[in-house]
């Protein structure tokens, strides 16, 4: 194999072994359960069965309607179980491809690639450019055994210290998106069912949560890549290796892998910032922590609160005694004055007479 071949379609290899794995064993998880349909028919059968029970037999205050609404989310979970693999299928590979394609159109343009119908074309034809530039170091020292040296040297300092770096972490960071929105996907079932019953709602909140943080990983480790190469490419364009001496080679070099590393550096960062939308406030309109449950009950605490204060201004029990005793006084204090001051009216009279 040609180490060429071997580097510059490392990412494209990658996500195709990681695309065809995926889908085997989704189809081989779900399908199970299509295949053991009877079993999963009875289990859900039985909890019916034992949930009516439970409310017939006085256990709970169950309302037919309760019965009713119970019955119908069990057998749509039911439909989601048996038909998930034929889904996934479908909607799964819309949901993860859908991402890639919208990324990679913009990476292409941001790039000014010609032909990157996908990422593993703009990558590889990247990493295709930076390897014959590399090349073109090594050959252009080529003048004696120190020059040919000091190429070998440039040479390795450019695919080691920054193509294959780049490589890896742009790989690393998409094969972990894509692992994220598969998984997610793989237990879309169980999700759905919990999403069903008020005390498990959670779990489908941060599975609705997980799939989105994947496939903003997704677009954001695309964008920001076509926006690096797009620099790159400009980059190595504007050099001019046959007239370079080794001083300004080497300086060259160095750019190119700095420049390299820093796109590393930035698509690690991605997964932090597709945390933050989301997660935060503006995907979901809810706090940070995203729970409805919380904001329900940051709700319930501020309507008691309220409630409280409205009810210590009400005149009623103690605090309604304490007012009108207030008020009591008032009045008395209101008699007195008049009484003091007819008084006074009367003893000026007097002295007058």
């Amino acid at each position: 194999m040609d180490p060429r071949d071997g580097l510059t379609n490392f990412y494209g290899t990658a996500l195709t072994y990681f695309d065809r794995i995926n889908q085997d064993t989704i189809e081989r998880a779900w399908g199970l359960f299509a295949e053991n349909k009877g079993l999963v028919t009875s289990l859900l059968a039985l909890f019916l069965i034992i949930y009516f029970l439970w409310g017939a037999l006085g256990r709970t205050h169950i309302s037919f309607q309760d019965m009713a609404i119970t019955g119908c989310k069990v057998a749509l979970a039911y439909a989601f179980v048996m038909s998930w693999s034929v889904f996934h299928e479908e909607v799964g590979k819309l949901i993860l491809e859908t991402p890639e394609q919208l990324g990679a159109a913009l990476s292409s343009r941001m790039a000014g690639i010609a032909g990157g119908a996908n990422m593993a074309d703009q990558v590889r034809q990247v990493a295709e450019k930076v390897y014959e530039f590399a090349s073109a170091i090594a050959t252009a020292q080529a003048g004696g055994w120190i020059g040919s040296i000091v190429g070998a040297l440039l040479d390795l300092f450019i695919v080691g210290g920054g193509l294959i770096p780049m490589l890896l972490v742009l790989t690393g960071v998409t094969l972990f998106a894509k692992m994220t929105v598969a998984v997610m996907l793989a237990v879309g079932p169980i999700a759905i069912l919990c999403n069903f019953f008020g005390m498990t709602r959670f779990v489908f909140e941060g599975w609705v949560k997980g799939i989105a943080f994947g496939i903003f990983t997704l677009l954001f480790s695309y964008i920001i890549a076509g926006f690096c190469f797009g620099f790159v490419r400009s980059y190595l364009d504007s050099i001019q290796i046959a007239t370079a001496t080794q001083e300004e080679s080497f300086g060259v070099a160095a750019g190119l892998v700095l420049y390299m590393l820093v796109v590393a550096a930035f698509v690690v960062r991605v997964p932090s910032l597709a945390l933050s939308f989301a997660y935060g406030a503006a995907f979901f309109g809810l706090p940070a922590a995203g729970s409805v449950g919380e904001g329900l009950r940051s709700a319930k605490n501020s309507g008691s609160r309220a409630a409280n204060l409205a009810t210590s201004l009400t005149p009623e029990g103690i605090t309604g005694n304490a007012v009108r005793g207030t008020m009591a006084m008032a009045g008395d204090m209101g008699r007195g004055t008049r009484a003091m001051g007819r008084m006074l009216a009367g003893r000026m009279r007097g002295r007058s007479g």
